[in-house]
C-alpha cells in the first residue's frame, strides 16, 4: 500500500485542511503513516503569519527533504502561496501547490503534474471540502471549516494575498459536515476560519452567523459549538445573546483585538475601534459573568509609543479579559506596515509582550480559581496517564481539566465536580451524570450558571499587579 504522511503548521485552518487531505488519500487508497516514517509522499502544510513562521516552513522542508529523500515532498500552505519559486527551486522538493490547490493534490500526484512545478498558486479554486469528513485522528474535539479568506485590509497582516477574497461554505453544506461529524462521535465542533464572523456575507440573503449556530444547534448529538476569532464588528444582539445563553453554545469567545488605542487601531485599518471592543465585552459580561473572553494582541506595531502600548494594558487590567495570545510586531514584505518609518525597536516590542503575557496569566489564574467547588461539563479528551490517573479534559470555558476517576469515555461531555486548580488547569474528579430533561449533558453550564462573584475576583489582586508592572519594564 502507498504511504503518505503530513507535516502542518499554524491554524486551526491548516489543521482542518491537513485532515481533509488525509482522508482524500485514503479514499485513493494510502495509508497514513507519521511523519519521519519511510514514506512515498510527505505533505508539507506551511505557515507565513509571522517571519519565525516563514523560518519554521523553511527549516521543516530541508529536515523533511533530509530525513526522508525518497518521497514526493509537496509543499502547500500560505508560506507555499507566498514563496513558490524560490521553495521550488529547494533541490528535492518535487511540487508546490497553492491553497486554492490544497484539497485537489491527490488528484494532482496521480495526474500529469510533473516534478519541479508550481500548480495553481494564482487561480480561483474551491478550498472547501467536497465531502465531509469523519475525523481527526486522535482529536477529541472536531474543527469544521465554514469560511475563508479576507476582506479586509489590514496594514500588518499578509493573509489576504495569500488565502484570497472571503468565501462561505454555503449553510446546508455546513450542517451535512457536522452532521457527519457527529455520526463519528464527535461531540464538539469548532467552527473555524481565516475571518469566521464574515461567514454569509457573499452568501445570497446574507445569512448571518448567529443563524447558522441556530441551525447546527438542532443536530441530536452536538453537545457543544465553539466559535474561534469573530472580530467585534461581527457580534449582532442575537449571536451575543446565543454566546450567553444557548445551552449548546461554548462559553468562550476569542476575539482578534490586536490594541487598545484607537490610533493604532486605525493604523492598522482595522474595523473597530476601542469603544465597539469594550462595549462587546461588557455586554457578553453582563449576559454571562463565567464567559471566558481571550483575544489576539500585536504589540510593538510601528508607531506605538508607551501612550499606546498603556492603553492596551489599561484595556486588559480593567476588563473581564482572561487570557491572550500575545505577539510582537512582526513586518512582513509587501504590506503597508512594513514600510512605514516609525518602526519600533526589537528590544521594546519584546518587552511589552512579556509585560502583556504576565498580566494575562496572572488574571487567568485568578479567572480559573472560581470554578473550584463547582460542577462543570468537561468534554474528555483522552484515557488517563497509568502514573496520575488523570484524564484530560475541556470545559466549556477552554480551561484545560484533569479529571481523576474511571468511567467517562473520550470524546464524551461528562459532568465533573472542580476540586482545585493548578494555575489556569483545573483539577477534578467525576460527579455522577447530570442530565436534563432532553437527555443531554448540560455541558455549557455549571449547577449555578453563573459567576456572581467573578467580577470581584477577577478585579482582586490586580490593582497590585498593575502596580508590579512599571518595576518590570524597568
Amino acid at each position: 500500500m502507498r504511504t503518505v504522511a503530513f507535516a502542518t503548521l499554524g491554524c486551526k485552518l491548516n489543521t482542518y485542511e491537513s485532515h481533509a487531505l488525509g482522508e482524500a488519500f485514503e479514499a485513493r487508497a494510502y495509508e497514513i503513516v507519521p511523519l519521519g516514517s519511510p514514506a512515498d509522499v510527505v505533505v508539507i502544510n506551511s505557515c507565513t503569519v509571522t517571519a519565525r513562521s516563514d523560518y519554521k516552513s523553511r527549516q521543516l522542508v530541508r529536515r523533511v527533504l533530509r530525513t526522508t529523500p525518497h518521497a514526493r515532498v509537496v509543499v502547500t500552505g500560505c508560506y507555499a502561496e507566498r514563496e513558490a519559486q524560490a521553495i521550488v527551486e529547494i533541490p528535492g522538493v518535487y511540487l508546490v501547490v497553492g491553497n486554492r490547490a490544497k484539497l485537489a493534490i491527490p488528484e494532482l500526484l496521480e495526474g500529469d503534474a510533473e516534478g519541479g512545478t508550481v500548480l495553481d498558486v494564482e487561480s480561483e479554486g474551491s478550498t472547501f471540502a467536497r465531502t465531509p469528513l469523519t475525523g481527526f485522528g486522535d482529536q477529541s474535539r472536531a474543527f469544521l471549516k465554514i469560511q475563508d479568506g479576507c476582506d479586509y485590509r489590514c496594514t500588518f497582516c499578509i493573509v489576504k494575498s495569500v488565502r484570497g477574497a472571503s468565501r462561505s461554505l454555503d449553510e446546508e453544506s455546513v450542517t451535512t459536515h457536522a452532521r457527519a461529524l457527529v455520526d463519528s462521535g464527535y461531540a464538539e465542533i469548532s467552527l473555524t476560519g481565516v475571518d469566521p464572523g464574515a461567514w454569509g456575507r457573499d452568501i445570497e440573503g446574507r445569512p448571518t452567523m448567529a443563524r447558522l449556530v441556530e441551525s447546527l444547534a438542532k443536530i441530536d448529538g452536538l453537545e457543544r459549538i465553539r466559535l474561534s476569532s469573530v472580530g467585534p464588528q461581527d457580534y449582532d444582539d442575537h449571536l451575543i445573546e446565543l454566546v450567553g445563553g444557548h445551552p449548546k453554545l461554548a462559553r468562550h469567545v476569542h476575539i482578534p483585538v490586536q490594541s487598545g488605542d484607537d490610533r493604532i487601531l486605525s493604523r492598522m485599518k482595522r474595523g473597530s475601534r476601542r469603544a465597539r471592543i469594550d462595549r462587546l465585552v461588557d455586554r457578553l459580561y453582563a449576559v454571562d459573568s463565567s464567559i471566558r473572553v481571550g483575544g489576539d494582541f500585536l504589540v510593538g506595531f510601528p508607531g506605538e509609543d508607551e501612550e499606546a502600548f498603556d492603553a492596551t494594558r489599561r484595556m486588559l487590567s480593567e476588563g473581564p479579559w482572561s487570557y491572550g495570545h500575545v505577539f510582537p510586531f512582526s513586518a512582513r514584505p509587501g504590506t503597508e506596515a512594513a514600510a512605514m518609518t516609525d518602526q519600533v525597536a526589537d528590544r521594546t516590542r519584546t518587552e511589552r509582550a512579556a509585560l502583556l503575557r504576565f498580566l494575562l496569566a496572572r488574571k487567568d489564574r485568578t479567572y480559573a480559581a472560581t470554578f473550584v467547588g463547582r460542577r462543570i461539563g468537561v468534554l474528555i479528551e483522552g484515557r488517563g496517564e497509568p502514573e496520575t490517573r488523570y484524564a484530560p479534559g475541556l470545559s466549556s470555558h477552554y480551561l484545560r481539566v484533569a479529571i481523576r476517576g474511571g468511567g467517562a469515555r473520550a470524546g464524551k461531555i461528562a459532568m465533573v465536580d472542580v476540586t482545585g486548580a493548578d494555575g489556569n488547569r483545573l483539577i477534578g474528579r467525576l460527579a455522577e451524570p447530570m442530565e436534563t430533561s432532553d437527555g443531554t449533558f448540560p455541558g455549557n453550564r455549571d449547577e449555578a450558571g453563573q459567576h456572581p462573584d467573578r467580577g470581584h475576583a477577577l478585579r482582586s489582586g490586580i490593582r497590585d499587579l498593575v502596580g508590579a508592572l512599571p518595576g518590570l519594564r524597568q
